[in-house]
């Protein structure tokens, strides 16, 4: 869903979008995965938001969203 590559995108998610994203995250939906660490990054929105959206991208990583791969590149960048 290309609104996510913008925070304005990010921050027209209605509750009930972020909701549905939450629970398809949580049965391993690697784009819903990609797409709730974007939330938390950008929203912070959870306690440990960084170390929680790490461990999401690495499962969009590992189904075969290539932005998780970015954006776990960008992480690294801006952490080392």
């Amino acid at each position: 869903m290309r609104k996510f590559y913008t925070l304005a995108g990010i921050l027209s998610l209605s509750e009930d979008e972020k909701e549905l994203i939450n629970q398809q995250a949580q049965v391993g939906d690697p784009v819903a995965c990609y797409k709730l660490a974007e939330i938390y990054l950008h929203l912070h929105e959870c306690e440990d938001y960084v170390s929680s959206a790490h461990e999401l991208l690495q499962k969009a990583s590992e189904g075969g969203v290539a932005d998780a791969d970015a954006t776990i590149a960008i992480m690294m960048l801006r952490d080392g």
